[in-house]
Parts: structure tokens; sequence; C-alpha cells
């Protein structure tokens, strides 16, 4: 795999977009130049070029339209093919957090506040002092306000106080953890609810899908092209997929 390295101080070249070894024809390059989507591929080889991404030339798929269906027909299904990924994709980033990991994140919360709100017994044990409580430090707030119309602020010091939240969770830690992690069970569906190793290998293959759908539908572009037929591009077509790369996304 190829690596990008930086240009070196010649004058610069022509546009990347339209210097490339893509798969586009003299007559697609020509269209790209009335476009946004120039800007857009340059902007992205140049961000290889930038970061020394690992970039790889990739043979184009083959243009395969199914039987009795037009070029152009061909394109549109592939479109309606990647919106309905994009969806598939939205729908798994908003499905809910599993249970098993709701009820681990709050009892991390409420172990935290549990070991915060512990009173300093060995202390006391040690040394014959004071039991020692778990206290709030002294912090400070940023305080706004008017006067004759104008705004006015400054800092104000709040004092040090007995953390009775962390006490709290100390002395309760298990009938807390209880309640809550029977919250959990009460509201949570783990039918419809994603591990987060699950989500992320279930993104994974979407948006791998997502950018098959766009290669093929560039090289059925590409075939029409040849024959004489324009289609334009969409603007915001993944520029790996028109470009022939395997690269990062971006």
């Amino acid at each position: 795999m190829a690596r990008a390295t930086p240009r070196s101080s010649t004058p610069a070249p022509p546009s990347p977009a339209l210097t490339h070894r893509s798969r586009t024809s003299p007559s697609a390059r020509g269209r790209l130049r009335r476009t946004h989507l120039t800007r857009r591929l340059d902007d992205y080889l140049r961000a290889l070029v930038r970061d020394g991404d690992p970039v790889e030339m990739l043979d184009p798929p083959a243009a395969a339209p199914k039987a009795g269906r037009s070029l152009r027909e061909a394109v549109e299904a592939q479109r309606a093919e990647r919106l309905r990924l994009n969806e598939e994709l939205d729908q798994t980033r908003r499905m809910p957090q599993h249970s098993s990991e709701t009820k681990a994140a709050i009892r991390q919360q409420v172990e935290a506040l549990a070991a915060r709100g512990a009173p300093d017994v060995l202390r006391s044990v040690e040394l014959g002092v004071p039991l020692a409580w778990p206290v709030v430090p002294q912090h400070f707030l940023t305080v706004l306000g008017f006067t004759t119309g104008s705004p006015v602020g400054g800092r104000a010091a709040v004092p040090a106080a007995p953390d009775t939240l962390a006490l709290f969770t100390w002395l309760h830690r298990d009938a807390l953890l209880a309640r809550l992690e029977a919250e959990v069970d009460e509201l949570s569906d783990d039918e419809g609810a994603l591990t987060e190793a699950e989500r992320a290998e279930r993104e994974a293959g979407l948006l791998a899908a997502i950018l098959a759908c766009e290669r093929a539908e560039e090289a059925i572009i590409s075939l029409a092209e040849a024959q004489g037929t324009e289609i334009a591009r969409r603007e915001r077509a993944d520029p790996r997929a028109i470009l022939g790369l395997a690269a990062p996304e971006r």
C-alpha cells in the first residue's frame, strides 16, 4: 500500500482531482470543472498528502446493471440503495444502549461517589484525632449581574461544606445500586438495544456497504460516459468512489 507524500516546493500543479489517475474520462473531468465536486476532490486529496495517509489505487468494480434496465435507471437504483443503507445507519446510531452497559456505567458512577464519601476512620484509629468527614472543597463561581443597566461580574467563593451526597451514597451504596438497576430493568428494552461492540460492528458493515454502493454507482456512470451518455455525479459523492481509492474516510 502506497503512502501519500507531501508535494515538493515546485510550482503548484493543476487541480489534483483533474490530474489524478482516476477512472473518470476526459469528458467527465471537464464536467467536474463546472461543479463544487472538484473542490471537494481537491480538498480530499490534499488532506491525504498533508497527513501522509495510506492510499491504494483500486480497479473499478464491474458495472453490471440488471437486464432490461438502462444505465440511468441502474444509477438511480444504486442511489436508492445508498439512501436505504444511510437510513439503516442512522437507525443503528440512534438505537438505545444495552441495559448491561447502562448498569455498568451507573455502577462505576456510584462506586466513585461512595469512595469519595467514606469517612477517614483509619486516621482516627491511628492518630486519635476526630473523625474526618467527606467535604466538598471551597470553589469559586462566576457571578453576573446588572447595575444601572450595565452588566457587572466577578467571582464568588463558595465555602467548603459537608459532602452529604457522597456520604449518603457510601452509607446506602448497595440499596442505591439495587434500586437504580431495577429502574434500568423496568425502562430498558434490550431487544431493540445494542452493546457498543455490536453498534461498532454494525456501523462498520453499513459504512462498507455504502461505499461499495457508491463505487458501483461510479462504475455505471463511467460506463455510460464511455457509451456517450452523460449522467451527472452527485455533489456529495464519496471522493474515494470517484477517484478509485482505498483510503481513510474524511
